[in-house]
């Protein structure tokens, strides 16, 4: 009978128990869950950064082939100012030469006309000497004399015309080449000035064309950095989860044990029951909650085990309760973290401590400094993430401050 009542009494505990750990089970489950879902998020990130990259390389291939036609292009205009200038430069030249020789014919005819009325005032004034064609004629003392003169006074008259006419044909040739070289040089001008705005029109697109397809080489680099991101972040989210599930699981596993210890020995050796209204670890403002979030370095969701009070590196961190401290050192995602038990299967943990002010074994107050803030471990700055567990099993910190 004894043992049957005992058994009887044992019975609820044991399916407590088992529908405890069923209950733990299930969190896993969800929790785990919540980082496949986070890592499918990362995949999914990623998926959508090869299209982007894909398609700004496509991008970047056409705006690259569009820039050599262009720079081709230009080439070609370049190369029609080039032709443009010198066809000017030599119609310039032969301009000048044309003009030259006009400037020569002007002189010859000018001389000639002054030699022709410098004849006809002797002539008609008769103030010449024998040397000269009208003193020839009145001179001659026979009629074969006066012949001979006339016809040599005939043949510089004659001498004279062809001269002057010459001149005029010369002169008039001279001033037709000299407008048809103009006009020549004008239109080569405007063909000039024409291929140069060509060249700079052709040219102002080649440098829009080298802005447009340099952004589009940054896109791509962006879009490769963007992934080589996402596969750190995924790397890291799946080292993270890892280790945080690893390190909370030990820390669960070894409360989980010293609370059975406790009370399989009665309870001795075991600190005083806490009195379930634990202070504030630290004088700052409470932070992030208790409960599921998006982690902020590996963008996971998962749970958050604690509360986070924002505070300077080096506040001090003060015990919740009275306790003993279980452990304090490295606890991997934690970095420098202190875990005290309190009695009846509570315990507090204090992580990310920049360094320890106890050691594993001591007994310590409550309100005493037992560390201070610091930002070791994962961790995106200087703050206390503080966690209360019952049996190991972490407990939202609210419901003890």
């Amino acid at each position: 009978m004894t043992v049957l009542a005992v058994a009887a009494a044992l019975l609820p505990a044991a399916v407590g128990g088992a529908a405890g750990q069923e209950d733990e089970l299930s969190d896993v489950r969800r929790q785990l869950d919540d980082a496949r879902r986070g890592l499918e998020d990362i995949e999914g990130r990623q998926a959508l950064g090869l299209a982007d990259l894909e398609r700004s390389e496509i991008r970047t291939a056409e705006l690259t082939g569009q820039l050599v036609a262009l720079e081709a292009e230009l080439a070609t205009a370049e190369e029609a100012l080039r032709v443009a200038e010198a066809e000017l430069a030599a119609t310039t030249a032969e301009l000048v030469v044309t003009q030259d020789r006009l400037g020569a014919a002007r002189v010859e005819l000018s001389e000639l006309r002054a030699g022709f009325r410098a004849r006809a005032r002797a002539t008609y004034i008769y103030g010449g000497g024998a040397a000269d064609t009208p003193g020839r004629i009145l001179e001659a003392r026979d009629v074969a004399e006066l012949q001979r003169a006339m016809t040599y006074v005939q043949e510089v008259l004659d001498e004279d015309r062809l001269d002057v006419e010459n001149a005029d044909v010369l002169e008039r040739q001279i001033a037709v080449d000299a407008d048809a070289l103009g006009t020549l040089q004008d239109q080569q001008t405007a063909l000039r000035v024409a291929a140069e705005a060509e060249r700079d029109r052709v040219g102002g697109l080649v440098e829009q064309q080298r802005d447009l397809t340099a952004q589009a080489e940054a896109e791509v680099e962006r879009h490769r950095l963007i992934l080589a991101q996402l596969e750190s972040d995924e790397a890291s989210a799946r080292q993270l989860i890892d280790n945080l599930q690893a390190e909370s699981g030990r820390l669960e596993d070894e409360l989980a044990a010293r609370a059975r210890a406790a009370r399989s020995s009665g309870g001795g050796g075991a600190p005083p029951a806490s009195s379930g209204q634990l202070q504030r670890p630290v004088d700052a403002r409470a932070g992030s909650p208790f409960g599921y979030r998006v982690h902020p370095i590996s963008g996971v969701r998962k749970l958050h085990a604690g509360i986070d009070f924002g505070a300077p590196t080096g506040t001090p961190i003060y015990a919740a309760d009275d306790g003993r401290v279980l452990s304090a050192g490295v606890r991997g995602g934690y970095g420098n973290a202190t875990v005290i038990e309190h009695g009846g299967g509570l315990a507090t943990l204090y992580a990310h401590q920049s360094r320890f002010a106890v050691r594993a074994g001591q007994t310590v107050s409550r309100g005493e400094v037992i560390g201070y803030v610091g930002s070791t471990g994962y961790s995106t700055g200087p703050h206390l993430h503080f966690e209360t567990r019952v049996n190991g099993t972490p407990v939202d910190p609210a419901g003890y401050l």
